[in-house]
């Protein structure tokens, strides 16, 4: 083979490597922070915006179902939650797109709970790509927020 050819190979190799590893690796656009009505994000979430939520652990054993709602951010006034999973298992992923119709550009809160989704949020830890939200009674969710800009 050529200089050419060799120096071309290795520049499409370089590309692939540089955009697997960045479809990989994508920080979370936002946090969360514990409140009274869960765990509720620190920025408002754009059009477009997934949610994906690992259920690490519900605190009980594989078998043992609970619940998981998110809500839009209100101005003072119940509203109907835009996603709801009941029966999730530890180890179940979910994903939430934000839609304009849901809320897009205001923040979201998390809840979950076995029976009823409503646990207090004890603390957020962020890692590298996602944030870990751990509730009362061991429920551990891993939570991230893509969005293409």
């Amino acid at each position: 083979m050529s200089i050419a050819k060799h120096v071309l190979a290795l520049l499409l190799l370089a590309v692939t490597i540089q955009r697997l590893s960045g479809e990989t690796y994508k920080p979370s656009i936002t946090s969360w922070t514990p409140s009274s009505a869960g765990f509720e994000s620190t920025a408002a979430l754009p059009h477009g915006a997934e949610i994906r939520i690992l259920v690490v652990t519900t605190g009980h054993t594989a078998h043992s179902q609970g619940e998981i709602i998110i809500y839009p951010e209100s101005l003072g006034y119940a509203v109907n939650p835009v996603a709801r999973w009941p029966f999730v298992k530890n180890g179940q992923s979910l994903v939430f797109r934000v839609e304009k119709h849901t809320g897009a550009g205001g923040r979201f809160y998390i809840e979950a709970g076995t029976p009823s989704p409503y646990l207090r949020a004890d603390s957020c830890t962020r890692h590298a790509d996602y944030d870990q939200l751990t509730f009362d009674k061991g429920w551990i969710l891993n939570v991230k927020v893509l969005h293409e800009f």
